[in-house]
């Protein structure tokens, strides 16, 4: 670890929990936390016009059996 990495408190209180599975569980943590620090950053200024525009025409998708049968047809 790097002095500009912060520092993650980890604490496992589930009983049982070998120092294996303790190890493999932490590594589990450690890399999702590093792989979203590498992610960049959400944008934050405007969108783009054509972006905006076409967001009301946009209906959300719909679950269920037969929604996507005949899709391409």
């Amino acid at each position: 670890m790097t002095e500009d990495e912060p520092t993650v408190d980890l604490r496992i209180r589930t009983r049982g929990v070998s120092d294996d599975e303790a190890a493999a569980a932490t590594a589990v943590v450690l890399a999702a936390i590093a792989a979203q620090r590498d992610q960049p950053p959400a944008p934050t200024g405007p969108t783009d016009g054509w972006v905006r525009a076409a967001r009301p025409h946009r209906r959300p998708f719909e679950r269920g059996p037969g929604r996507w049968v005949g899709w391409g047809r």
